[in-house]
């Protein structure tokens, strides 16, 4: 028996991360962050019989801003061209997924057509599309989800692609991403699924778990959120980021420092 095989004969839930890093961390040419235990796994809390990433109180609050500043908007079946159905690229969270497609079956029905809904899964969702994505870097994840959509596209028929993240997200708080990061990995990879064919629609939407158990499907534009970033955002947060958000989208390449770096 080798160490890995061993390894996996533990039961114990609170091992389980540390024996999956370390049979992965084996594989030729990968490595994942590995977290000694689940107190130090960011947002991250063992909780009845597993682990469950729970929602930061810097993300609730930047969720909170962005709810009221309009730039996660509600949604409707009435803001997509659903009549042929929607490609999906989203995170394969178990705790979410019920909702995530009975939403996108209401959604369907109330725009009056019938639910199609053509799933493709990634732990993080879109972000493993995006330019210099780090949830699977080098590993050609990315090249891969981008031949799955093209597929798509020319085997259903279908022209409209929703680029999904979520919060709590397990991968994201593996990473230490806030909902900030996730936005614009966001945004970058909607950028890639166009250059499949600018023709498709390509929408963004943000799935968040509520720590009150409500559970939330949002609009997120990315011409608003550039425009709320230039307003806003960039003196709110910018000292996060050694790189401003707009040059990593490539959308501006000089920008005068806001007051909050200086």
């Amino acid at each position: 028996m080798t160490s890995v095989e061993h390894s996996f004969l533990f039961k114990s839930p609170k091992e389980d991360r540390v024996i999956l890093c370390f049979f992965i961390n084996n594989l030729e040419g990968f490595s994942l962050p590995c977290y000694p235990f689940a107190s130090s796994i960011p947002e991250t809390i063992f909780h009845d019989g597993g682990f469950v990433t729970v929602l930061s109180e810097f993300d609730r609050e930047v969720v909170n801003f962005l709810r009221q500043e309009g730039v996660l908007e509600d949604m409707n079946g009435h803001s997509l061209d659903l009549g042929r159905g929607v490609i999906v690229i989203r995170c394969p969270d178990g705790d979410q997924m019920l909702d995530r497609i009975e939403h996108d079956r209401r959604v369907a029905i109330e725009a009056g057509v019938t639910p199609r809904i053509h799933l493709l899964t990634c732990h993080g969702g879109c972000m493993a599309i995006a330019h210099g994505s780090p949830l699977y870097p080098d590993m050609g994840i990315d090249r891969f989800l981008l031949i799955q959509i093209a597929e798509a596209v020319m085997l259903k028929g279908i022209h409209v692609i929703s680029a999904e993240i979520h919060l709590p997200c397990g991968k994201a708080a593996n990473l230490g991403l806030t909902i900030l990061d996730q936005i614009i990995f966001q945004m970058s990879s909607k950028s890639r699924i166009k250059e499949i064919d600018p023709t498709n629609k390509v929408v963004c939407r943000v799935h968040i778990d509520y720590p009150d158990g409500r559970k939330r499907t949002y609009f997120i534009s990315r011409n608003h959120w550039i425009q709320f970033w230039r307003d806003k955002g960039r003196d709110l947060w910018g000292r996060r980021f050694t790189i401003d958000p707009l040059q990593t989208l490539g959308v501006e390449t000089v920008f005068p420092p806001s007051p909050s770096r200086v």
